[in-house]
């Protein structure tokens, strides 16, 4: 018994057939060999919100001319006699995106007998795909202008280390709150803090910055409030704004706000409170809008256990404490920045130096006690005083080089015991042929074992090291 019998037969079977179609979620029909509907069940209309009564014997090429369909897929199957699959859109009420599969069933004349076809309703599903890659555009727009903001505050973040400060400064962008950066010094403070400013709703507002143990005590505060005229002596006749009104709607940054004076600190605690300062010399208090971000080498909390740091202002500004590690706590940073730092100064300078493997090897095991900007000031010099295109352990400064020797870890694996002599003569042979590999010339190598040239020569005669 085919599907026409049923159709046209057998009620209970037809009833049947239907029963077992509506309860089918995807769109189902039959077309006869006309491509005329003879069976559509209840998920077609769901899907098209077509009455599926009016199909019935109605041919599916007709509903391209009624303007129900985009295109005819019937059509096609019924020329190339096979099963096709294609997207269609279909202009109901509601305008739906659908995945068509018809296939044919062929007699045994090879001539359509019926089309099956299934329709699935991928409106939804291509709507959540839009809202996603819309999503994912956006997400990439927000990371690109983040990633354009580290390199206009020239913010290199290669290291877990440093990822993970970025993210909790780009979080706390976000809001008002008070911060300090805690870090030793250049180690990249003032350029985390703009950071800061630059990727939060401030923006576009000012951004300044005073260093606080650069202005001596007794100019500091007019320097921070502003002062009116006639204020003291020696003062501007018209009077002067104060940092803290420039940076109205903006960002102040203070840095080493450890050295501020304790009567000061407690003017800064006021503000922080009120947004309200007074100028030198005045008694009118004026609302101004400024979002602090503090930074200091030292711990604050010991400064308030020793009576140096006002407790309250401590708790005032360390709402939001970021810890900054210093760059010997960060080594994968290291190569990153050098090449950097030496890509701007080759630009600079019009040069094209680079850093020979030997270097990059002292370089990355450097302690770097200075940080980012020890790292910054000898990349340049290496640009500037180099006398060759490749750098070599022979152009690093003395000191550097010194360093890295003297804070060497050595371990001595004693495996069974001979000889004192033979001991000494074996790691003084190893230390020279590491010396001569990385150092090259007698001068480099004396001063790094600071010993005599004429010593350097006969240890390297002596152990035949070419």
């Amino acid at each position: 018994m085919d599907i026409l019998e049923i159709v046209n037969g057998e009620p209970d079977c037809t009833s049947l057939l239907q029963v077992i179609l509506d309860s089918i979620h995807d769109g189902v029909y039959i077309l006869n060999g006309k491509g005329e509907f003879i069976l559509v069940n209840k998920s077609v209309e769901n899907i098209t919100l077509y009455d599926r009564n009016k199909l019935y014997g109605v041919k599916a090429v007709d509903l391209v001319q009624e303007g129900l369909l985009d295109h005819s897929i019937t059509e096609k199957v019924m020329i190339n006699k096979k099963a096709t699959t294609e997207l269609q859109t279909i202009f109901g009420p509601v305008v739906k995106e659908v995945i068509v599969t018809s296939i044919p069933i062929l007699d045994e004349d090879n001539n359509i007998k019926y089309i099956v076809a299934n329709l699935r309703d991928i409106t939804e599903l291509n709507r959540i795909k839009m809202e996603r890659e819309a999503k994912t555009l956006i997400e990439e727009y927000n990371l690109e202008q983040i990633k354009n903001e580290y390199i206009k505050n020239n913010i290199i973040a290669k290291s877990n280390e440093m990822k993970n400060v970025l993210d909790l400064s780009k979080r706390a962008s976000q809001s008002c709150s008070t911060i300090v950066l805690y870090g030793e010094s250049g180690s990249g403070k003032e350029v985390i803090a703009k950071f800061i400013h630059s990727v939060s709703p401030r923006k576009k507002e000012p951004f300044i910055s005073i260093n606080c143990a650069a202005i001596p005590a007794n100019l500091l505060e007019s320097e921070l409030f502003g002062y009116e005229k006639g204020a003291f002596t020696d003062a501007n006749k018209k009077g002067k704004i104060g940092l803290f009104e420039l940076a109205d709607n903006g960002t102040l940054f203070l840095d080493e706000i450890n050295s501020l004076p304790l009567p000061l600190q407690g003017k800064i605690l006021r503000f922080i409170e009120t947004q309200e300062l007074t100028r030198v010399g005045s008694t009118k208090a004026k609302k101004i809008d400024v979002r602090i971000i503090a930074a200091t080498n030292e711990d604050l909390k010991s400064m308030v256990y020793k009576g140096e740091f006002r407790e309250d202002l401590y708790f005032r500004l360390n709402v939001i404490p970021i810890e900054i590690p210093p760059l010997r706590k960060r080594k994968d940073d290291i190569l990153a920045l050098c090449s950097f730092f030496l890509e701007s100064f080759n630009k600079d300078n019009k040069k094209n130096k680079k850093l020979s493997s030997s270097v990059l090897d002292i370089l990355e095991n450097y302690e770097w006690p200075g940080n980012v900007r020890e790292l910054r000031n000898i990349i340049e010099r290496l640009v500037v005083m180099c006398p060759n295109d490749i750098v070599t352990a022979d152009d690093l400064p003395p000191a550097l080089i010194n360093k890295q020797y003297k804070s060497a870890d050595y371990n001595i694996v004693v495996n069974k015991l001979v000889p004192l002599k033979d001991i000494i003569d074996e790691a003084e042979k190893t230390i020279f042929l590491k010396a001569v590999e990385e150092l090259k010339t007698t001068r480099k190598i004396a001063e790094a074992l600071d010993i005599s040239q004429t010593s350097v020569v006969r240890k390297i005669n002596q152990y035949n090291i070419k």
